[in-house]
C-alpha cells in the first residue's frame, strides 16, 4: 500500500485508542502489536500504568524488545510472544495470572482466531469492571476481488464465470476463520460476552497498491509449501494448468508493474465491562 499509508494508519491508531478511553494510569493489553503502531501510542497516553504487546512471532517481539531498549527499564512493556488463545497461557508463565487490564485494543488480531466467540468471553474476564475492549478488523470476507482488476471478457463468459465462481468460493468457506464471520458475527460475539455500551462501525476504504513481479508470482505459484493457497490453486479446482496460463498472462498483461485501487472494508468495535461497583 502506498497511498496515505502513514496518515491511514494514525486514523485507525488514534480511533482505536480513543474508544478506548484511556488514562494515564491504565494498565493497557495490546493484542496484536506487531510494529508497535499502538503499543507505543499507549506508552504514550498511559505513562503511570502498564503496557503490555501481545507479539505473535518471535521475530516481531524481538524487534519491540530491541526497540523498547532505548527507554529507560520501567518506561519499557512487556512483550509476550504468542496468540490472543494462549494469553492466559502466557501470563502464567510469569506468575502473572491474576492480572487484569484497564484496556485492551488491537488491530487485526480477532480474523485468524477459530474460536472468536470463546476468545471474547476470555478477554471480558481478563478486563476489570468498567474495562473496555476497542478493536479494528479488517473485514476479509469483503476483500478486494482480483476479477474485478482486470478485464476477463476476452476470455469468453463461461471461462471469466468460472473464474469468478472459484475466487467467490474463498470467501464462502465455512471452515476458514478468516472468512467465515461479518460485522453482525462480531457485534453479537461481543453482546454474547457479556460488554455494554456496543458500538460497532464500518469502514469502506480504497488504497492504491502497486502490481509488481513478487506480487504476481505469489498471486499465481503452484505447488509450494504455504500456509495458505495461493490464488492460482484455488482457481485450478475449476480450470485446467493449460488455461491457468492463459489467465496468469492476461493477469501479467494488465496489471505488471501498475499501480490499481485496491477496496478493503474495515469495522471498527467497542464495547465495556459493567462495573457494578459504581
Amino acid at each position: 500500500t502506498i497511498s496515505n499509508a502513514g496518515e491511514r494508519l494514525g486514523h485507525v491508531r488514534d480511533r482505536i485508542l480513543d474508544a478506548a478511553a484511556l488514562q494515564r494510569h491504565h494498565v493497557v493489553l495490546d493484542l496484536n502489536a506487531g510494529s508497535g503502531l499502538l503499543t507505543w501510542e499507549i506508552l504514550r497516553r498511559a505513562p503511570e500504568g502498564g503496557t503490555w504487546a501481545l507479539a505473535w512471532d518471535r521475530e516481531a517481539g524481538e524487534a519491540l524488545r530491541q526497540q523498547a531498549e532505548r527507554l529507560p527499564e520501567l518506561q519499557r512493556p512487556v512483550v509476550l510472544v504468542g496468540d490472543p488463545s494462549e494469553l492466559a497461557d502466557l501470563l502464567a508463565l510469569r506468575s502473572e495470572s491474576d492480572l487484569h487490564f484497564d484496556a485492551i485494543v488491537g488491530r487485526n488480531a480477532l480474523a485468524r482466531i477459530p474460536d472468536k466467540i470463546g476468545l471474547l468471553s476470555e478477554l471480558a474476564q481478563r478486563l476489570l469492571p468498567g474495562g473496555r475492549l476497542s478493536v479494528a478488523e479488517g473485514v476479509v470476507k469483503h476483500s478486494q476481488r482480483l476479477y474485478d482488476l482486470v478485464d476477463l471478457s476476452r476470455l469468453g463468459d463461461d471461462l471469466r464465470q468460472r473464474i469468478v465462481g472459484a475466487e467467490e468460493q474463498i470467501y464462502a468457506d465455512e471452515s476458514d476463520p478468516l472468512v467465515n464471520w461479518d460485522v453482525t458475527d462480531l457485534q453479537n460475539g461481543l453482546a454474547a460476552a457479556g460488554f455494554e455500551g456496543i458500538s460497532v462501525r464500518e469502514q469502506a476504504e480504497e488504497t492504491e497498491v502497486p502490481v509488481g513481479p513478487a506480487t504476481l508470482e505469489r498471486w499465481f505459484s503452484v505447488g509450494e509449501s504455504r500456509e495458505r493457497p495461493s490464488y492460482a490453486e484455488h482457481l485450478l479446482r475449476r480450470i485446467t494448468s493449460q488455461v491457468l496460463g492463459q489467465v496468469e498472462s492476461l493477469f501479467t498483461g494488465q496489471l505488471a508493474n501498475k499501480t490499481v485501487p485496491w477496496q478493503t472494508q474495515v469495522v471498527f468495535a467497542s464495547g465495556q465491562i459493567p462495573d457494578r461497583t459504581a
